[in-house]
């Protein structure tokens, strides 16, 4: 995904991304610096918070 278009998608909850090969939820979102917040989908509670990974825009592509 490109900045432009990270700048132009319209987020919202259950949002699901690929980053590299795998499928990822979108926990949050950093506009500023245009990363991902993303998490394995197997991680729940208290756990989530930890296993955050940040990733750039151009990193991943949004999954419908």
């Amino acid at each position: 995904m490109t900045r432009e278009e990270f700048n132009k998608t319209r987020f919202s909850a259950s949002m699901n991304v690929s980053y590299r090969g795998g499928k990822y939820g979108v926990v949050s979102i950093n506009f500023y610096e245009a990363l991902f917040g993303i998490i394995d989908g197997e991680a729940t509670g208290d756990d989530a918070a930890e296993d955050l990974t940040w990733v750039r825009c151009e990193s991943v592509e949004l999954l419908p």
